[in-house]
């Protein structure tokens, strides 16, 4: 204890990194779940989004497929991206 009541703790360096690095790596990890799970649920939606296109299909005929299917690319293409970038995907 110094003259303030106070008590000094000192701080070894090494550890403080490794300390960094886990809690870097607890972040990496969670941003790795969340994307996971949103392409689960994109996935999921996607299905969805196909039944209803082939009832829309059956009644209507073609239901601009086209432009869905781009829109799915895309959407697919951006979280794949955001997930090497996590190093979730290779």
């Amino acid at each position: 204890m110094n003259d303030h009541g106070t008590k000094e703790v000192k701080i070894n360096e090494g550890e403080t990194t490794v300390l960094e690095e886990k809690e870097s790596a607890k972040e990496k990890g969670r941003s790795e779940a969340v994307l996971l799970n949103i392409v689960a649920h994109l996935e999921k939606l996607d299905r969805k989004f196909d039944s209803r296109l082939t009832e829309y299909d059956t009644k209507f005929g073609s239901f601009s497929r086209g432009l869905l299917d781009t829109i799915g690319d895309t959407v697919k293409t951006t979280v794949e991206e955001r997930l090497r970038v996590f190093g979730g995907v290779q």
